[in-house]
């Protein structure tokens, strides 16, 4: 397997290291090489936290601006904090209902370096449903849509299954799955 440099930015109580877990175990799984970090902000909830995930042959732990393949946005400001992070022809996934929150200032810069950007109302679908500790999982699903993504829905839905509490197993596969539909069809 090829290197794979993802980053998750938010805040804290959001599941940004449920999310990392997530794709350390399916690639630990499978018998690729995996690396990562977490840096927080505020020990409490509502702090900055960034998770770096690094797959195949890595020197470090932490992803380096320019290399991250991936951004996934759970929290649109932090997300965008961390834009630097982006190589051209990454991937951006932003937890919002439009993309009308990125400046335009910061559209041009990722339209200028070929970043495919997405944006997903995963906090809008989990309040919804009255889950809202599942938007991380529809985040997941989505992402795992992406063809550039070398994860397949299956794989993380087995990994998701293996990680979660039986008490909210049931309400974890059904954002999963929903985050997926949702991926595919904006293909």
């Amino acid at each position: 397997m090829s290197a794979l440099n993802m980053l998750f930015a938010g805040v804290g109580g959001q599941g940004i290291l449920f999310a990392s877990k997530i794709f350390f175990e399916a690639a630990m799984k499978r018998g690729d090489k995996v690396m990562g970090a977490e840096t927080h902000g505020m020990s409490q909830r509502g702090g900055s936290v960034v998770s770096h995930f690094k797959m195949g042959d890595q020197s470090s732990a932490m992803v380096i601006p320019g290399t991250a393949d991936v951004l996934v946005g759970l929290e649109r400001t932090e997300g965008l904090r961390n834009l630097e992070f982006l190589r051209g022809g990454g991937i951006y996934l932003v937890n919002a209902p439009d993309l009308s929150c990125i400046p335009e200032s910061a559209m041009k810069q990722l339209r200028e370096s070929d970043i495919k950007v997405h944006n997903f109302d995963a906090d809008g679908v989990a309040m919804a449903k009255k889950k809202p500790l599942t938007a991380n999982l529809y985040l997941i699903g989505y992402l795992c849509a992406q063809s550039e993504i070398p994860f397949g829905h299956d794989e993380i839905k087995e990994t998701v299954s293996a990680l979660t509490k039986p008490a909210f197993l049931a309400d974890n596969l059904d954002a999963l799955q929903i985050g997926y539909e949702k991926g595919k069809a904006q293909q």
